[in-house]
């Protein structure tokens, strides 16, 4: 049987999904088999933009960019699989992702909890996420456009999650 040569070069991104629970998360003390389930399921690559995808399932950091000039870094799995589980999110929590990018990290949340809103300041990384939480048929899963302070959103939250660090600025909260 002959492959096409479009075929052999395209990723296995199910292989390297497991491969990266298998090596990453698991080997990083993630224990929690919700949180495990969801890195299993949740297609990373449909989160990560065009040439990037090839690397969505690496140990490093991300840098994405958004159409409207706004840079934020994707978290490496294992760092991001253990920010999840000390969250200790329930399915009854109510959970505000901030600065989640194209919206990878609401996804996976999505699977854990009753309702996850991924706050962003960036329109486009919020359409990007919007589009994706549709395709994958996460209906308690939405992106909203404000202040990465949360300042025009209705509360309460149960869980709030930085996705990242922040460097300056925020001194006076």
């Amino acid at each position: 049987m002959q492959v096409s040569e479009k075929a052999a070069s395209s990723p296995d991104f199910a292989s390297q999904r497991q491969t990266m629970v298998d090596c990453q998360v698991r080997t990083f003390d993630v224990t929690d088999l919700n949180v495990i389930g969801r890195f299993e399921t949740v297609p990373r690559e449909e989160f990560v933009p065009g040439p990037m995808r090839s690397l969505a399932y690496s140990d490093a950091p991300l840098d994405v960019r958004s159409d409207d000039g706004h840079v934020r870094t994707l978290l490496p799995p294992l760092v991001l699989a253990r920010m999840i589980q000390g969250a200790d999110v329930t399915s009854d929590d109510r959970v505000l992702d901030v600065a989640g990018a194209c919206g990878y990290t609401a996804a996976l949340l999505a699977g854990l909890c009753r309702e996850v809103v991924a706050l962003e300041s960036s329109a486009d990384f919020a359409s990007r996420a919007g589009r994706s939480f549709s395709a994958l048929g996460l209906s308690n899963a939405r992106a909203v456009v404000g202040k990465l302070d949360g300042s025009s959103l209705e509360g309460p939250f149960d869980v709030i999650l930085v996705n990242g660090g922040i460097e300056a600025g925020y001194e006076s909260l």
